[in-house]
Formats: structure tokens, sequence, C-alpha cells
């Protein structure tokens, strides 16, 4: 559901009012296809001369400047062409805000994690690949500097840009099928996870046992801390051959 002034939508054709509107909704279903769930209830986006916070910002409803609903801005919201071929980043992710989970989120990932599901919609509905989206393209600079000075933690949680590239790999090498298959373990054990420490170790064992492989080397080398107890855990897996480019920087912290 839009609220929007009637002279954004007034030149427009009623078919592609709803041809438009049709784009939103498969952007709604696709993140919670990807999370395991079903929506029940409308998204509503409203935009406002004078948002609560920042530019967007997400929740019931969204909120988003006036920009966007100016037919001559290249973000129009209604303009299903351009939609079609390049998304919408900014309202994916803060549509993609509404689907987080705190099991899955843990401190300084807050605004990383909300974009496996932008990725998600990105590749699937504007089939634009999340490897490597124009998005992270941008950061990938900052990404190599942050592996330079040698993956400080710390840093990762400061740098969401950064930070992405991690779930965008796991997402390269292992499909969005095993995302899928993550949430809906999730969905359904719902575990009961006190501190950071607990859901970063849950993540990482999740993930492994569901691929098949033993994940924390890659953890590990963007700066993961990571517990004995995980590390023992999943210590009977095979170590997966991961390489890319960033990887090659120092192939020597790929390891248990």
């Amino acid at each position: 559901v839009f609220n929007l002034p009637r002279k954004s939508v007034q030149h427009l054709k009623s078919a592609d009012i709803h041809k438009v509107l049709e784009f939103w909704d498969s952007i709604i279903l696709a993140h919670h296809d990807l999370r395991g769930t079903k929506p029940t209830r409308r998204e509503r986006i409203v935009c406002d001369e004078q948002p609560s916070f920042g530019y967007m910002h997400s929740g019931y409803p969204v909120v988003t400047h006036m920009d966007v609903s100016d037919p001559n801005c290249d973000g129009f919201l209604f303009n299903c062409e351009n939609l079609e071929k390049k998304g919408a980043w900014g309202l994916f992710h803060e549509l993609g805000h509404n689907m987080q989970q705190g099991w899955w989120t843990f401190d300084g990932t807050g605004e990383v994690t909300v974009n496996i599901f932008t990725l998600h919609a990105m590749d699937k509905i504007c089939h634009l690949e999340a490897w490597i989206h124009p998005w992270l393209q941008e950061e990938i600079s900052s990404t190599k500097k942050y592996i330079e000075k040698g993956c400080n933690f710390d840093e990762w949680k400061d740098k969401p840009g950064v930070a992405l590239f991690i779930y965008a790999q796991l997402i390269r090498e292992y499909g969005w099928q095993c995302y899928k298959d993550v949430f809906r373990e999730y969905e359904q054990t719902q575990p009961n996870l006190h501190s950071d420490q607990e859901k970063m170790d849950h993540w990482i064992i999740t993930f492994s046992k569901q691929v098949g492989y033993n994940l924390v080397p890659l953890f590990k080398f963007w700066g993961f801390p990571i517990s004995g107890s995980t590390i023992d855990n999943l210590k009977s897996l095979t170590v997966p051959e991961i390489s890319d480019d960033f990887i090659q920087m120092a192939p020597e912290r790929y390891c248990i």
C-alpha cells in the first residue's frame, strides 16, 4: 500500500499502476520466500516530507522522502521499467529490515543481514546477481583495505559494506537454497540465544551443517571471534576450497 501525492500517478494508466504494484508485491513475496514465512499483512510505504529518522526508515509504515514520488526522479517508485532493470536498493533494504530476526542478527549486523534480502530481491526479481552486485562493487576498495590491515572485527562491525561480503560469498558458493534452508531451520527451532557470541556460533554451526562443510576458516578469515566449542563441533567436516581475490590477499588466514 503506497501513500503518495495524487500528482505522482495521475499520468499513469491503470494497467501501468497494476503492473508496478505487482512488481512491489513480488519483492515482498521474494523476501518472505527467502525467510520461509508468509506475509500476514500488506506492507505500507509512505512518502513524507519529514521522515522521523534518516532518508528512509523501516517499520509499519516504511517511510521515504518525497523525491521517490517524483515521476522525474530516477528513483521514482512507480517507474516499472527502471525498477525491473535496476531495482530500488533503498526500499528493498527498508523492507528487508522488516524481515530481520534477532536469532541471526548480532551486534554490528543490523545494517548487514538486512541486505541478504536486498541482494536476493535484486537477483531473483531484477536479475542482478549477488556476486558482484554494483552496490558491492563500490565496497571492494574499502574491503581490500580492511583485509590489508588484518581484519579487525570491531572495524568489520562498523562497515556494513565490508561486512556484507562474507554473506555474498556464501551466496556465491552455496546458492540461495542454502540460505532458505538455514532461515527455515531458525524459524522452526527458534533458538534461545543470549549473547552475540552465541548468535555467531549458532550461525556458523547451522550454516556449516546445512552445506556440509566446515566454514570456520572463512569466518576466521574475516575476523570473527569463534568459540572453541564451535571449532570442536565442526572439526569432522571438510574445509571447503574457497578462493577469490579477497582470500588470495591473505591465504594464510584461511585456516582453522
